[in-house]
């Protein structure tokens, strides 16, 4: 005679205290178990843009961004664009705001850096800004307060950085104008 989980015996009492809990864990997953359809869409396309193809003999894997890059003047804007949609479904699922702003560093430099002739296809095949975004929007949705800290520091970082080489850059551009004025 088999007794009922309800009398403190059986698979729901083994797996937790509370039945809720126990429920829970024993029964099959169903449609809420499950990542959304944001979070296996935006993976699914992340995956596809930086890590499709394999190459042969090796590990290493790169996806449809660094072909896509190959094309002057349009590949990258195309490239950008799918890694916009990428954030913005991540916005959506609930990515706060100082991950948001990560991701669109990194989508940024992706896009600046990719930009390069003939450098920017294996930076783009090295870099897996998609790749990171994702994780970074997983992360930020499954623990909001301690991302959100280290999300913090990383952006003013990224910004004093990006300022810093906007200025070096700038002074480039100043110190040339000056040599060739002479």
């Amino acid at each position: 005679m088999a007794v009922s989980p309800a009398e403190g015996q059986g698979p729901r009492h083994q797996l937790s205290h509370s039945p809720e809990q126990a429920y829970r864990v024993a029964r099959p997953p169903t449609a809420r178990d499950r990542p959304g359809p944001e979070e296996d869409s935006n993976a699914r396309l992340a995956w596809t843009l930086d890590e499709l193809f394999t190459v042969p003999g090796t590990r290493f894997r790169f996806g449809l961004d660094a072909l896509i890059g190959m094309v002057p003047g349009v590949g990258d804007g195309v490239g950008f664009g799918f890694s916009a949609w990428i954030v913005f479904r991540s916005v959506l699922a609930g990515a706060s705001p100082w991950t948001t702003a990560r991701m669109v560093i990194n989508i940024v430099v992706d896009f600046v850096l990719g930009s390069i002739p003939a450098l920017g296809v294996v930076f783009d095949a090295f870099w897996k800004a998609n790749t990171r975004n994702i994780e970074l929007a997983r992360r930020s949705i499954d623990d909001a307060q301690s991302v959100g800290r280290q999300s913090r520091v990383r952006v003013v970082l990224s910004l004093a950085i990006a300022f810093f080489m906007l200025g070096a850059l700038v002074g480039l551009i100043i110190w040339g104008a000056v040599v060739l004025v002479r």
